[in-house]
Parts: structure tokens; sequence; C-alpha cells
């Protein structure tokens, strides 16, 4: 179990913008409120509309109310093939620098 009972960790990127936003969540189906909550947000803070979503091929993505959504507001899906990370290379990086952060945060502060 990780902090407080969070054990996973959204990340969503912008990329028109190069906003992000870093998610932990009790259990992977709490994506999509996180997600229509982040289209609310970046959409009114920078005066754009999401356009394209790109994911790894998760079910949290694919589910039936998160294509629903999509369809609702006319939002590109795009899968990377299962697998592949490296074709989601920017949030691949994005998360590797967000685990260095962590690790070095907490050497800093001795603990495990």
């Amino acid at each position: 179990m990780g902090w407080r009972g969070l054990r996973y960790r959204l990340s969503l990127i912008d990329d028109c913008t190069d906003y992000a936003e870093v998610k932990f969540l009790e259990k992977k189906s709490d994506t999509f409120e996180e997600f229509k909550a982040f289209i609310a947000k970046t959409e009114r803070q920078h005066g754009e509309k999401v356009k394209i979503l790109h994911t790894d091929n998760g079910g949290e993505y694919v589910s039936n109310e998160m294509e629903q959504l999509q369809r609702e507001l006319g939002i590109i899906p795009d899968l990377t093939d299962v697998n592949e990370p490296r074709q989601n290379g920017r949030a691949e990086r994005f998360n590797r620098t967000i685990d260095e952060k962590a690790s070095c945060m907490l050497a800093d502060a001795r603990l495990s």
C-alpha cells in the first residue's frame, strides 16, 4: 500500500501548453473522474480544447465511460501498442523524472 492508501499515480500532460499534473489514486477506476477534472481545468486555464488523448492501452483509458466522454467532447483517442512504452516517450520521461525526484527527497531525508 502506498502513501495514505493511494496505490496508483496518474500523470496528465497537456502537450499544447506543457502543463502537467500528477494525481495519486486509490484505484485505477478513479482515472475517469480525474481526467474529467483535468479537461475542465486545462480548457478553462489555457483557453484550448483537448483534442487528442494519447494513452497507453490501459483498461482505465478504454472503459465505456471514457470512450463515451471522448465521443461527447470530440476527443480523438490515440492508443499506443500494448507493451510499447517508447510510443509514449514524453509521459515515460515525465514519470521517470518524478521517480528520481522522489528518490532524491527520500534519500535527503534519510528515509527508505
